[in-house]
């Protein structure tokens, strides 16, 4: 274990070295990887991935989780759970590559992401979504709404009226037997 993880000998008490600074981040990400894996396996193949929306500060994760699990409801088509949710947010200054891989390995034909910043510190929050054709590798669609001018289930609502007519031509998951 100590080589998987390369994980130093314990510091002093109250002193942390590099190394084992490095191990609990290799672990959180072995952790995250194999946690992602088996939510992957579980849901590939529906035509749209969620990634988990997030904030650049406390209000803004508050902000995006609550657009988030609307969005979720409001996307699902006629009571069915149509969509792969990715647990994982993806890093705050995400790639378009990142977000089609993302989308790649869920087997999604679209992925659709969403955070939550401020333009500037004491300024309303700015909630960004974009939607990602996977196949293609590209961007197709994004908008920036403003905090200050809806709440976020105003936000959720708004955000799912402009992503449906998007998804409407992708054929839906087959039905379980």
């Amino acid at each position: 274990a100590r080589q998987l993880f390369n994980v130093e000998p314990k510091a002093k008490k109250g002193h942390r070295t590099p190394a084992a600074e490095g191990s609990k981040t290799q672990a959180s990400e072995v952790i995250e990887s194999l946690v992602g894996a088996a939510v992957d396996a579980a849901q590939a193949g529906r035509p749209l991935a969620l990634v988990t929306f997030s904030g650049s500060d406390d209000e803004g994760v508050a902000y995006a989780e609550s657009v988030f699990e609307d969005v979720q409801a409001l996307l699902e088509t006629g009571g069915k759970k149509t969509n792969s949710i990715s647990p994982f947010p993806l890093p705050e200054n995400f790639s378009d590559l990142d977000a089609v891989l993302r989308g790649s390995r869920l087997k999604s034909q679209y992925v659709l992401t969403g955070h939550a910043h401020r333009a500037a510190p004491g300024q309303p929050l700015l909630f960004t979504a974009k939607l990602f054709a996977v196949k293609e590798g590209k961007l197709v669609w994004s908008e920036t709404y403003d905090s200050a001018q809806s709440d976020a289930p105003t936000t959720a609502h708004q955000l799912a009226e402009a992503v449906k007519p998007r998804l409407s031509a992708a054929p839906l998951p087959p039905s379980p037997p």
